[in-house]
């Protein structure tokens, strides 16, 4: 292969190096094309967050319920609405998705709470409930990475 020459103003001439096929366009990966936001088994999400945890779950096809009602949901003081009810073995998991706006620091001990409460109502019947905070949330593929940590998959 011969070298290319090249000329410059003023007469500077210069051979060209001939570039490797790997190295003549550096491609960088595509980001996932996520889905746009839709029903979790008939009910919309609060949140992109709780979208990407249950296209994660499917997609790991783990069974769960979508905002679990117990102690009387959203209707009774003291009720509250789990996030996730994941049908995990041997025992089903709790999962809360603690987005930054519905789960600031200021709620931080109701939110601990919260969770006591469904330990100590559910002991023996639940594995320990999981937090997934937002930042661990920013693709379904991390959110598969999280639940496969969290969950111990």
């Amino acid at each position: 292969m011969s070298a290319q020459v090249f000329q410059f103003r003023g007469g500077v001439r210069r051979s060209a190096k001939p570039k490797p096929d790997s190295m003549a366009k550096a491609v960088e990966p595509q980001k996932e094309q996520e889905p746009p936001i839709d029903t979790i088994n008939g009910i919309m999400p609060g949140s992109v967050q709780e979208w990407r945890v249950a296209l994660a779950l499917s997609r790991m096809k783990i069974s769960f319920e979508f905002q679990r009602s117990i102690f009387g949901g959203r209707s009774m003081r003291g009720g509250q609405v789990i996030d996730f009810w994941v049908y995990t073995v041997p025992l089903p998991t709790p999962v809360y998705v603690q987005g930054s706006y519905w789960h600031r620091r200021s709620k931080k001990t109701e939110n601990q709470l919260s969770i006591q409460a469904v330990k100590r109502a559910y002991k023996g019947h639940i594995l320990d409930p999981v937090e997934l905070p937002e930042e661990e949330l920013g693709s379904i593929g991390d959110a598969i990475k999280s639940l496969k940590r969290r969950l111990s998959l």
